[in-house]
């Protein structure tokens, strides 16, 4: 699962703390299906992705939905268009453990297209393919005129996404 991996990479740099401590966070694969494609055997996965993270900072929690919505807005960007589902995009739970932590759980539906393309010696390769790429300008403050490029993030003082630039 191509998504799954990229979608822990982006929230272990994305969230305060989380690379120090990245058994906080699991992301489970849930309630998938595969459906066929007409005309060969290439695929598109659906599934459930169940980000759970543990033990979060009350005041981190706007890193962890920051972080979110401007990775479903490169890897799942239809989820975050304004249509009907977009208002419902991430259905999130809070457990407060404390006056200062809580464990975050959030279910994201997800798609992932796999190509299956032959080989000439009769094999095949197996292609998980990335979204196409809608906006070259990513990570970037969308709706803006003209769009601005987001290089870092703060959450307070703390620095808690910084993007490469191209």
């Amino acid at each position: 699962m191509k998504k799954i991996a990229h979608l822990i990479d982006w929230l272990t740099r994305a969230v305060p703390g989380l690379a120090q401590d990245p058994e906080r966070l699991f992301v489970l694969h849930e309630k998938g299906n595969i459906v066929a494609r007409s005309g060969g055997p290439t695929f598109i996965q659906k599934f459930t992705a169940q980000v759970i993270l543990l033990d979060v900072p009350l005041d981190h929690l706007d890193a962890v939905v920051v972080a979110l919505v401007f990775w479903l807005q490169r890897q799942q960007p239809e989820l975050m268009e304004n249509s009907a589902g977009a208002e419902e995009a991430i259905p999130y739970q809070l457990e407060q453990l404390d006056r200062e932590t809580c464990d975050f759980r959030c279910d994201l539906q997800l798609t992932e297209l796999v190509s299956v393309l032959p080989r000439d010696d009769g094999g095949f390769d197996v292609l998980h393919r990335d979204e196409p790429d809608r906006d070259p300008n990513f990570p970037a403050l969308v709706g803006l005129m003209p769009p601005v490029r987001l290089l870092q993030l703060y959450l307070k003082d703390d620095l808690v996404v910084e993007a490469a630039l191209p």
